[in-house]
């Protein structure tokens, strides 16, 4: 009964994620992928950051911490490209 009241939903999802990883695929044509893959990973981040916030997810400062780590690791590598 679920599925069927959040249909819209599961299906705008369904929809959305692969195009986002189109979109890291026509960016990986363009540029050199060791600059965008890392940002690839930030959607770690913006998963936690939703649970957290919206679904009142348990455990959330510890997602958070860790997605902390991950966008520190993108700032690195960016400054590590120049």
């Amino acid at each position: 009964m679920s599925i069927r009241s959040h249909s819209r939903t599961l299906w705008i999802g369904a929809i959305l994620s692969p195009g986002s990883y189109f979109l890291f695929l026509f960016a990986a044509g363009s540029v050199n992928v060791s600059s965008i893959s890392p940002v690839r990973e930030d959607g770690i981040g913006f998963g936690a950051l939703f649970g957290l916030l919206i679904l009142k997810e348990p455990q959330g400062v510890r997602r958070i911490t860790a997605s902390a780590a991950v966008a520190a690791s993108i700032v690195l590598v960016a400054l590590s490209s120049r």
